[in-house]
């Protein structure tokens, strides 16, 4: 599956640069639930959760290619670039592959029950935020950003399967 086209909310409504604070992205179908495997997700439903709550940003779709003669690789590629500055995918499942991949860029992969509403998702975490206890994967994630700091370029060096 190859990028079909990414939209991007160009100037927040808040004024606050594009961005900013944290974003999180969701596989869906329907750009309101998760209830796809990262590797096989039609969009990536991208959101920034600030303190006034969260903002859908960017929603990257994708085209299905011609699944004779596919790689792993052809598929993987254009979801992980979609994700550049993301802090973490929420999805239903990911491969092992992908998740080696996502790791190391610095996006966090989060499984959850398939039709998770993406709001009630965004709302639980944020106050989960604002009560000062952000989930192990944040936290997680905040060791690996200090020990690797490297993010995408990372992807360059791991080996690629399928060329």
């Amino acid at each position: 599956m190859a990028l079909q086209r990414r939209l991007r909310l160009v100037a927040p409504p808040d004024g606050a640069p594009d961005g900013a604070d944290l974003r999180l992205a969701f596989a869906s179908s329907d750009l309101e639930r998760v209830d796809r495997h990262f590797g096989d997700t039609p969009a990536l439903v991208i959101h920034r959760l600030d303190p006034d709550g969260p903002r859908r940003v960017v929603v990257a779709q994708f085209t299905p290619m011609p699944s004779h003669g596919e790689t792993e690789t052809d598929r993987l590629s254009p979801r992980i670039r979609a994700l550049e500055g993301c802090a973490a995918v929420y999805c239903e499942a990911a491969g092992v592959s992908a998740v080696q991949q996502l790791l190391a860029v610095g996006v966090q992969p989060v499984k959850v029950p398939p039709g998770s509403p993406i709001r009630e998702l965004l709302l639980e975490l944020q106050a989960c935020l604002r009560a000062g206890r952000p989930p192990a994967w944040m936290r997680r994630a905040a060791l690996r950003r200090k020990e690797s700091p490297q993010g995408f370029e990372a992807l360059a060096d791991l080996p690629w399967d399928g060329e």
